[in-house]
């Protein structure tokens, strides 16, 4: 993001509106799993600037976690952006609109919203805030006033649909199983343990979609790496050894690989943490 870009969007010139896409992160806990799965959602563009960058430079950062209306089949996005519906029916004010959202739909959990105005000129976005309908709505005043053509407007809501349409699936699942024995989580989460077993047991993630012998591509290659360094380590954990010289050297390349890897957003937080844990270790 850029001042001068900010400045060129509250002149009250026309903001170019367009849509593409930005990761989005859900985490959840399934049984003894934990699960992390990365997916495309919708991103709005403002005057070739996608609204996560311009977010991410806020009060608030980054909202990776957070999805906008569209993403959400039992919800009439097109009439929410438009002002005509709310977006949860306790909250009739449709003055303000909701543009990222936590993926379980609940507004007190925190959204990124906007006022929306429209005259004869167009639609305008201004004042906005975050906001949980609970606390004082915090505002971010960072974010540009946008003046959009109605024409343009109502078009990039229908692009918009579509393209949430066509991005249901996610591109990766990845989980792992919170590590045992039972009797050494009987006083913590298992998420505190940083001893040897546990950071091993965080290491040995498994990819549910795609998995690692459908993988293509840069993500193949992360799978692989992961997949080494998973051999190597638990190998010399289960002969009570430790790695050879050249073992070492392998196990700290695939690691380094992994954790350099943009794809390192696929990872539940927990096996992200083994893989730096091995590391710092395995470099000593």
């Amino acid at each position: 993001m850029s001042v001068r870009l900010l400045d060129s969007l509250d002149d009250g010139r026309v903001t170019s509106f367009s849509v593409s896409t930005a990761p989005s992160i859900a985490n959840e806990y399934d049984g003894k799993w934990v699960v992390r799965e990365v997916s495309n959602r919708v991103d709005f563009v403002l005057d070739g600037c996608g609204l996560s960058e311009l977010v991410e430079a806020t009060e608030i950062g980054g909202l990776d976690n957070q999805v906008t209306p569209f993403e959400f089949v039992t919800v009439d996005a097109r009439s929410v952006m438009a002002g005509e519906a709310p977006f949860e029916d306790w909250i009739p004010d449709t003055s303000r609109i909701p543009i990222l959202v936590c993926p379980c739909g609940d507004l007190c959990c925190g959204a990124l919203t906007v006022r929306l105005s429209r005259d004869t000129s167009g639609v305008q976005w201004s004042e906005w805030a975050w906001e949980n309908h609970m606390d004082p709505a915090q505002p971010l005043p960072s974010l540009p006033v946008c003046h959009f053509e109605s024409t343009t407007y109502a078009e990039t809501l229908r692009d918009a649909e579509r393209l949430a349409l066509a991005n249901r699936d996610p591109m990766t699942r990845v989980r792992v199983r919170q590590p045992g024995p039972w009797w050494r989580n009987i006083f913590r989460i298992p998420q505190e343990r940083t001893d040897a077993d546990a950071m091993l047991g965080w290491l040995h993630a498994e990819a549910v979609i795609p998995a690692l012998g459908k993988a293509d591509g840069d993500y193949a290659d992360f799978l692989i790496n992961m997949d080494s360094a998973q051999t190597l380590l638990a190998g010399a954990a289960s002969s009570n050894g430790e790695l050879d010289r050249h073992q070492r050297t392998e196990a700290i390349d695939a690691l380094i690989a992994v954790d350099q890897s943009p794809h390192r957003i696929s990872l539940p937080r927990e096996t992200l943490d083994a893989v730096r844990w091995h590391l710092e270790h395995l470099q000593r």
